[in-house]
């Protein structure tokens, strides 16, 4: 009983901060939605499955937030129909005035994804990202994720991992050490609730082989480097829109990026990368 309340506050504080979130979060987090952005998505996803996307009839987002995922990769022509759900009803109507915009035609839902509001073998595919962390735990989205699956159907999630975000926590608040204390003493009960949980690799294959799924594997999906100097930098991105700033950081991460790929991946544990990837197939 205690359990069942606990989960339901987690839940109701991510609808509320996501829902006051969602006015700016596209801005701060400089989300773009042009063919650069979406071909860049789907080769990263391509290069970690190492498999080329196939056409799909039946594309789901889970917490799909303003549409970073959906929107860009439903124009590249190989989804059919393409669904997004969130618990946030504001980064619903984001992702729905983002899809006007762009005149692209998606069905979105608002739903706990612990309830799947879809029939069983429903999707062909379905994505997540940074999404489980906000969970007390996987097992029971892995579940509804593996009963909405069709047979053969393939399902990828990309989380935060457990020694790559201490990492950069511990680097983050050696640099911002003040801002964070401050940031830290301010927060309010409300969010402290909405981060639960980040995984180890193994963590989230014992989770998706419980949950039925017999393919299983994980492997690094954001940077290393890239990914740390990225996040200690992100206290002065999202305060400024100068463009020569932007334009600058961004060429040193797809600098960092290449180093990551060509020398970090191939020494460095998996588990330390900031996010992890996982994709899981029902046979």
């Amino acid at each position: 009983m205690e359990k069942t309340i606990k989960d339901r506050r987690i839940k109701e504080a991510n609808k509320i901060i996501f829902d006051r979130e969602s006015r700016f979060y596209s801005k701060r987090r400089r989300i773009k939605f042009d063919r650069k952005t979406s071909l860049k998505l789907m080769r990263d996803y391509e290069n970690v499955m190492e498999d080329k996307f196939q056409p799909i009839d039946r594309f789901l987002d889970i917490g799909c937030g303003n549409g970073l995922i959906l929107l860009n990769l439903k124009p590249l022509g190989f989804i059919s129909k393409a669904y997004g759900v969130d618990l946030s009803f504001g980064m619903l109507k984001e992702c729905k005035s983002n899809a006007n915009k762009l005149n692209i035609n998606v069905l979105l839902v608002q739903s706990d994804v612990e309830q799947l509001p879809f029939k069983d073998n429903s999707f062909d595919l379905i994505v997540g990202h940074a999404i489980l962390h906000h969970l007390p735990t996987a097992r029971e989205a892995f579940k509804e994720v593996y009963r909405v699956l069709k047979l053969r159907g393939r399902c990828i999630f990309i989380e935060p991992s457990k020694i790559g975000s201490k990492i950069i926590a511990t680097l983050r608040w050696f640099i911002w050490s003040l801002p964070f204390l401050i940031r830290q003493i301010t927060k309010s009960p409300m969010e402290r609730l909405i981060e639960v949980n980040t995984f180890t690799p193994q963590e989230l294959e014992k989770e998706a082989r419980i949950s039925g799924f017999k393919i299983v594997y994980t492997k690094p999906f954001a940077g290393f480097i890239s990914r740390i100097f990225y996040w200690i930098l992100d206290p002065i991105s999202q305060r400024t829109s100068n463009r020569h700033y932007h334009l600058i950081v961004d060429k040193i991460i797809n600098i960092l990026s290449i180093l990551d790929e060509r020398l970090f991946r191939k020494f460095i544990p998996k588990g330390w990368f900031d996010e992890i990837f996982i994709f899981m197939q029902k046979i």
